[in-house]
């Protein structure tokens, strides 16, 4: 018998064992909390950075559409010309 807590060894390591338990389930709950609300922190940031970019990207694709027939003949000239003549419909 645990002398100092008046309870058997087994009784003992029973309740270590489910107090770690306990602790272990709550540092995982707090992880996936966290990961979480990095992924929605992560997101947003990347939104607001393609956001900024929309306009280069706008501008860029016009002035495919307008350039000269070996730049409009590469492949990054063809997607443009493409979406840009989906857009128009």
């Amino acid at each position: 018998m645990n002398a100092h807590l008046g309870r058997s060894d087994a009784s003992c390591q029973g309740g270590r064992a489910t107090a770690d338990l306990q602790r272990h389930g709550q540092i995982l709950r707090t992880i996936a909390k966290r990961v979480e609300l990095e992924k929605i922190a992560a997101r947003q940031a990347g939104e607001y950075k393609g956001y900024k970019a929309l306009p280069v990207l706008d501008t860029v694709e016009r002035a495919i559409t307008h350039a000269p027939d070996d730049i409009a003949r590469t492949h990054l000239g063809k997607r443009c010309i493409t979406r840009a003549n989906k857009a128009a419909r």
